[in-house]
C-alpha cells in the first residue's frame, strides 16, 4: 500500500497518512516547516521493516529526499 508522508523540520518528525482523502497541504497546515514530502511503501522481509520513499508533493511544491526520509521514517517506526 502506498502512503503519503511529510517530514517536519522540528526534530525530523515524520507524519505518515493515507493517500485519500488527505493532501500533503492539509496535513502540513499549522505543523511548522516541512523539509520533504512524498510517498512511501512499507515492506517486511525476514522480520525487518523497510521503507521506500519517492515522489513529491504537488500541493506543497516540495520533493522527497528518498534516502534521508527512509532513514528518518525507519528510525521512527522501529524505536
Amino acid at each position: 500500500m502506498v502512503l503519503k508522508y511529510i517530514i517536519l523540520k522540528k526534530e525530523n518528525t515524520p507524519l505518515i497518512f493515507p493517500r485519500k482523502p488527505f493532501s500533503h497541504y492539509e496535513i502540513a497546515q499549522n505543523k511548522g516547516e516541512v523539509l520533504s514530502a512524498g510517498f512511501c511503501i512499507f515492506s517486511i522481509k525476514e522480520n525487518e521493516i523497510t521503507v521506500t520513499c519517492f515522489g513529491s508533493s504537488s500541493t506543497l511544491d516540495i520533493d522527497s529526499n528518498p534516502s534521508e526520509d527512509k532513514i528518518i521514517i525507519e528510525a521512527f517506526i522501529k524505536y
